[in-house]
């Protein structure tokens, strides 16, 4: 993977290449390794441990505050991704890469998503703080794991590529809906009148189905084709966490509603 290059006297757009290197988190070949590792032993080893023998925190205060936040996130995402598809389309160039801007402004986006990867993270810690075991499945913990660490190999990487932009838009939407969710689940006067919660997860297999097809589409018509590297490896990703969110979704609404028939 080739690290971007670039002339710091001119602005970021007038560059040969767009630099990231002295980005926040990106530069380091160990720091988000790092921070991954740490993330698993903690939610895997050393955190169920330390809770063993304690009472769950109940978190309550944090959690709507962190949930808020996160919607707050996936609003200017969203505002983010919007202005970015924009400018990619009304302009002339065919490929993210023929612009200088839109090369500085595709990753800059970039790095906002991957800096929200980063805190998206706490859904796990607060899980088993609050000894939510059961929450802590290999689809989360994979999921969480594998798009924050894409995320920044993609902002390391020396091509631009829509795809990502369409894909972060996507899922920044669909993170606006689940944040809100569990933003207004921890208020108890409103909890018990959320009934779209099997929805939300409805919505995660269309996203990753849609996901799945696009990437395909621009593979194969689009005049910035992918690298094959790039796309098998995003297709193999994707595909095995629609496959995690479908098994998912069986066992935990089909299961229940063949048990209350029966």
């Amino acid at each position: 993977m080739e690290i971007l290059t670039a002339d710091s006297s001119k602005l970021p757009w007038e560059q040969k290449d767009v630099d990231t290197r002295d980005w926040f988190l990106v530069g380091s070949t160990t720091q988000v390794p790092l921070i991954v590792a740490s993330y698993l032993a903690f939610v895997l080893l050393i955190g169920p441990r330390l809770m063993k023998n304690r009472p769950p925190f109940q978190l309550t205060g944090i959690i709507l505050v962190y949930n808020i936040l996160q919607v707050l996130g996936s609003v200017f995402m969203l505002h983010v991704g919007v202005g970015l598809l924009y400018n990619i389309v009304t302009r002339k160039e065919q490929c993210v890469n023929d612009s200088k801007e839109l090369q500085y402004m595709y990753f800059s986006a970039l790095h906002i998503y991957f800096l929200a990867k980063l805190t998206e993270l706490l859904d796990t810690i607060f899980f088993v703080l609050r000894k939510k075991d059961r929450q802590v499945s290999f689809l989360h913990v994979y999921h969480h794991s594998v798009v924050f660490f894409y995320s920044w190999a993609l902002l390391s990487y020396k091509e631009a590529f829509v795809f990502v932009t369409v894909i972060g838009f996507m899922n920044s939407f669909v993170h606006l809906i689940m944040y809100s969710y569990y933003a207004l689940s921890v208020l108890p006067s409103i909890s018990k009148y959320l009934w779209w919660k099997k929805y939300i997860t409805k919505i995660q297999m269309i996203q990753f189905s849609l996901m799945i097809a696009y990437i395909l589409f621009e593979y194969t018509t689009s005049p910035c084709k992918l690298p094959k590297s790039v796309a098998t490896h995003l297709l193999f990703n994707i595909s095995l966490v629609f496959a995690l969110f479908v098994n998912f979704y069986i066992q935990t609404y089909k299961s229940s509603q063949n048990s209350k028939k029966s």
